[in-house]
């Protein structure tokens, strides 16, 4: 080598050594293994150019040369090895035996660095020729380079031109390297092989880092479609907010918990978004923003704009990595957990309450027995407050003051069972029953030992001892009276033998009847006994105090407390009673009836679960054998179900009765006969009869005579099906008839077969029809009268057009200019009616504009009183404000002419003609008079007159086309027809009302618009353009019509 390769050598070793920082500053962020890889490639490139150039400077070096070898094969196998590395994140596609090389080119690239280093060293030390050395590390970095770049080309995903044009300078390098020798050799290129192997190295290198930032892209964006997806999913609020306190993203929920949309709260500051709905949650946002982020959850209330208030939880979290101060604002919706431990705080202050204010004493302990509670009942009944009671073992307590210790019970003891015992507390000898009943939670085990006071019960029982015993000394001492009686009248007994056999045979025959009657009596008593206590009913005495002292065992089905615990608690029969009930119970208790009637009451009793219990009793009174009254001997029955029953039974009548009266329809219930005997009240408003009234009435009262057939045919059907729809007519209470529809059905009521019937008024509908086929028959006319107006506007104009050329070339003194006169006449007739028929069939051209109805009837005025002449009164009743209306004057002016024409034929005598506007807004149509007009804002221009009006058989035709009552030659029938057109060309409607001998009325509405008027300049008139001989193009398909043009 020459010294001329130095510059180009030190700028491949800068480029290389930047390569080298790159990619070691890129390992060195992402800590991706193929980036130290290369790196490491690069790094050993830098130091093969380092050997080049110290071969360069001392020529005769063969190791330096060995060396760089070397470190060019590893370099080569580092690069593949990378590139493999980095590849295998997306497998690339290959089959056979490029397959196999792809799974194992870490191995293939490690084995061929070992041996091509072996094999330089070797031939380095055997002092082979240059030859050996340079092929097979050429030929090792040239597999190695074409290599990578099939695994580059053969990547799987999408390939841009920076990809491709990579791998196939990898290709192009590794072609090089084969064929470095062949370079060498010829003269001309061997100067630019060097800087051609360093370009190649350098395009390598940018497009391999091009292909990392394009994956580095790639990834991102589907992390960032993975995030905003989870954002936008989530269940939870999520609010992006920026260093201005204004919110630049939100998700779903955010806006479907905050109640507003996306755009709403987008580029929004928050005080002005949540400071009225969520005032606290806006502060604390804005003092966060102020004086640091906390990420400490804290509790909220928000107002929905729905009215539902909502608690919520909300942490404020910054943004990590981020220099534009953005932080989320997350937000729980925790209304249905506070409301959960709402009612858990209840139903524990509850439990707390019963477990305080029960009357039997209830201690509290651990697994190990000591006191952690304990109730008001056992503080008193141990005689020691709670301070002293808590954390001591509860069996020292409970023998503390006790008069027996029973330490073999004491073994298991809180395993569970009951323990009987006597204790003495404040001098008093008390009797206990514990049952000790163990509880199992979630976290610990907490033992309850429910005690029972049987003091009194103790007591009962040792007084019942003592008279037994004094009923026992008292026999012995009757039994020794006996005896000696027996020896001082054995004398008598010897001498009254017979006497005596007599009557002990007599005793012992009064005996055994006795003792017949008693065993019958038991056996009795013992059925009654076993009868009250089968019984479903509660069979009790009680007493004045209501206290129970006999009663059987259906008190504990009722109520879920035994019959002993009544006996042994008087009161507790008072304190399970309604309060509601309570005082008239007690009343009716303390005081005897009149005359020993019996009593029946209801009262309810809360059953041990709190669950109320309606109680009916029957109840006898009772007395002693002075004739005392003492109480009551009852019979109690639980109505609850009853009662329910009732209930039921009265909402469904309600409910029945609301749908009953509130139907639309008239509903009425009648016998098969006719009479009836039901009424809602929209058949008393419409038939005009009271409820009273209507029940005295029969079904052919309120039924027009004339179909009595029907009725007749309405029964027989309904008698052999159950079922029937008809037709009538029902009169109402001032005489006016009104078409029905009846449907009718058989059903049962009050235990008998009647008919219920629907009627309902279509006297609306049948307008409505009327209406319809008016407004159908209208269509089909105006269709009509276009085609007849189109087909007859060309000959028109053929006849309009020569007439015209006949009387300017005739002369006036020319026998023929008459009658050409009088065709021009008879063709401007029919062109006139030819636009009537136009302008009915609503299809003629409109200039329309703002216009103002009341200045356009005033600027009429002087014509309109030239055509009613002096014999007809003009009045013009025009509302200030009129709205104004979008519409060709010139054809309102046509209508308005034809109205006021028409209005005085029908005054030849006289009278008075009306203009009237005013303002009306229309709604949906609830009669028959505006079916048609659509709701909306109008402007109603009335014409009445007070003439002789017009018969029903007039109406139905008035706006037929060519339809006249004038005599023959006096009117074409057009006028009314095209006044319909018109209105309805302009998107309006025309009414009218009518009465013989009572005048007519017409109402045109037409759609009210809120655009001003229009001003209008003066009209400037143009010069008609006079004619120089100029060619004119007819365009027409009717031959006469091109003919004459």
């Amino acid at each position: 080598m020459t010294s001329s390769m130095t510059p180009s050598l030190l700028v491949s070793a800068a480029g290389t050594l930047v390569l080298t920082l790159v990619y070691g500053r890129l390992f060195a962020r992402d800590r991706e293994r193929y980036l130290g890889i290369w790196a490491l490639s690069w790094l050993t490139d830098l130091l093969a150019l380092g050997l080049l150039l110290a071969t360069v400077v001392v020529q005769e070096w063969p190791v330096a040369l060995v060396a760089r070898k070397v470190l060019s094969v590893i370099s080569s196998c580092l690069l593949v090895w990378g590139l493999h590395v980095f590849l295998d994140q997306e497998t690339p596609t290959f089959r056979g035996v490029l397959a196999f090389l792809a799974r194992h080119t870490p191995k293939l690239c490690l084995v061929a660095s070992i041996i091509c280093s072996a094999w330089l060293v070797s031939a380095a030390v055997l002092g082979l020729s240059a030859p050996f050395l340079s092929v097979p590390s050429l030929a090792l970095q040239a597999v190695a380079c074409t290599w990578a770049g099939i695994m580059v080309l053969r990547r799987p995903r999408t390939q841009d031109l920076g990809t491709r044009l990579t791998g196939w300078v990898l290709i192009a390098w590794g072609i090089y390297k084969a064929g470095y020798s062949s370079l060498q050799s010829m003269m001309w290129l061997a100067p630019w092989a060097d800087p051609l192997a360093s370009s190649l190295r350098f395009v390598v290198a940018i497009g391999m880092l091009l292909i990392y930032f394009q994956y580095k892209r790639a990834s991102l964006s589907e992390r960032e479609r993975l995030y905003r997806s989870l954002f936008e999913q989530t269940n939870v609020a999520m609010l992006l907010r920026g260093r201005d306190n204004r919110f630049v993203d939100v998700n779903p929920r955010a806006c479907e918990l905050l109640g507003y949309t996306r755009h709403q709260l987008l580029g929004t500051n928050v005080s002005d978004v949540l400071g009225h709905e969520a005032p606290s949650l806006a502060q604390h946002l804005v003092e966060s923003a102020q004086e640091g982020l906390t990420e400490q959850p804290f509790q909220v209330t928000c107002a929905h704009p729905d009215g539902e208030t909502l608690s919520l939880e909300a942490s404020v979290r910054p943004i990590r990595g981020r220099e534009d101060g953005l932080t989320m604002v997350l937000l729980h919706d925790v209304s249905l957990r506070k409301g959960l431990d709402r009612v858990l705080q209840e139903r524990e202050g509850t439990l707390r309450a019963l477990y305080e204010e029960a009357p039997n004493p209830i201690w509290a302990m651990d697994e190990t027995g000591r006191l952690i509670d304990a109730n008001r009942a056992a503080l008193e009944f141990l005689g020691c407050g709670r301070s002293e009671l808590l954390g001591k073992e509860f069996w020292d307590c409970l023998t503390a003051g006790g008069l027996k210790r029973h330490e073999p019970e004491r073994v298991g003891f809180l395993s569970g069972g009951t323990l009987k015992t006597e204790y003495l507390a404040n001098g008093t000898t008390k009797a206990l029953v514990v049952k000790v009943v163990p509880c199992t939670r979630s976290d610990r085990t907490v033992v309850y030992a429910i005690g029972q006071d049987i003091t009194k019960r103790r007591r009962a029982e040792k007084a019942l001892r003592r008279a037994h015993e004094e009923l026992e000394r008292r026999v012995e001492e009757r039994t020794a009276e006996l005896k000696r009686s027996r020896r001082q009248l054995g004398h008598l007994v010897r001498e009254g033998t017979a006497q005596l056999s007599m009557a002990s045979a007599k005793l012992q025959q009064e005996v055994a009847e006795r003792r017949r009657v008693e065993a019958k009596l038991r056996q009795a008593e013992e059925q009654v006994r076993g009868f009250i206590e089968t019984a479903d009913d509660i069979v009790c005495f009680r007493g004045l105090n209501g206290s129970l002292v006999l009663l059987n065992s259906a008190i504990t089905r009722t109520t879920g407390f035994a019959a002993g615990e009544f006996v042994d608690n008087p009161d507790l029969w008072r304190d399970i009673l309604h309060p509601d009930d309570l005082q008239a119970v007690m009343k009716c208790l303390s005081s005897p009836p009149e005359n020993d009637a019996h009593i029946e009451m209801e009262y309810r009793l809360r059953t041990r679960r709190g669950a109320w219990r309606w109680i009916r009793s029957r109840m006898v009174p009772a007395k002693d054998a002075a004739g005392r009254f003492i109480g009551y001997n009852c019979i109690d029955r639980d109505i609850t179900e009853l009662k329910r029953a009732e209930q039921a039974l009265r909402r469904s009548e309600q409910r029945y009765k609301a749908l009953f009266d509130n139907a639309g329809d008239a509903v009425l219930i009648h016998s098969l006969e006719g009479r009836l005997l039901a009424a809602n009240r929209v058949a008393c408003q419409w038939l005009g009869y009271s409820e009273e009234e209507l029940l005295l009435m029969t079904l052919t009262a309120i039924e027009s005579p004339e179909y009595a057939d029907v009725a007749q045919e309405r029964m027989e059907e309904l008698r052999h099906r159950a079922h029937a729809i008809s037709k009538t007519t029902y009169v109402r209470r001032d005489g006016v008839t009104v078409p029905t529809e009846t449907n009718s059905r058989i059903i049962d009521y009050d235990q008998s077969r009647v008919v219920l019937t629907i009627a309902r008024d279509v006297s609306q509908r049948r307008h409505w029809d009327t209406q319809l086929r008016q407004a159908q028959k209208m269509e089909a006319m105006g269709r009509l009268a276009e085609g007849v107006a189109r087909h007859f506007s060309n000959p028109l104009i053929v006849i309009d057009g020569y007439s015209k050329f006949l009387l300017r070339e005739l002369e006036p003194e020319d026998r023929l200019h008459d009658h050409a006169r009088e065709i021009y006449k008879a063709g401007k007739v029919a062109r006139d009616l030819t636009g009537q028929l136009v302008a009915f069939s609503r299809c003629q051209t409109q200039e329309l504009r703002v216009v103002d109805l009341n200045k356009l009837l005033q600027e009429m005025g002087d014509t309109l009183r030239r055509i009613v002449g002096e014999h007809i009164s003009l009045e013009m009743k025009l509302r200030g404000n009129l709205g104004r209306v979008r519409a060709d004057a010139a054809q309102i002016e046509q209508v308005v002419k034809n109205l006021v024409a028409n209005a005085r034929d029908a005054m030849p005598t006289g009278g008075t003609l009306t203009l009237e506007t005013r303002n009306v807004e229309l709604g949906e149509a609830t009669d028959g008079s505006s079916a048609s007009v659509k709701p909306g804002r109008y402007a109603l221009l009335v014409v009445s007159d007070t003439g002789q009006g017009m018969p029903p058989e007039v109406q139905e035709r008035i706006f037929e086309p060519f339809f006249t009552t004038k005599a023959k030659g006096k009117g074409t029938g057009l006028g009314l027809s095209t006044v319909y057109g018109i209105a309805k060309q302009h998107g309006g409607h025309i009414d009218f009302h009518s009465e013989l001998g009572q005048g007519t009325t017409f109402e045109i509405y037409l759609p009210r618009v809120d655009t001003p008027l229009a001003a209008r300049g003066p009209v400037e008139q143009a010069e008609a353009p006079r004619g120089g001989g100029e060619p004119i193009l007819v365009v027409e398909d009717d031959e006469g019509v091109r003919t004459f043009g």
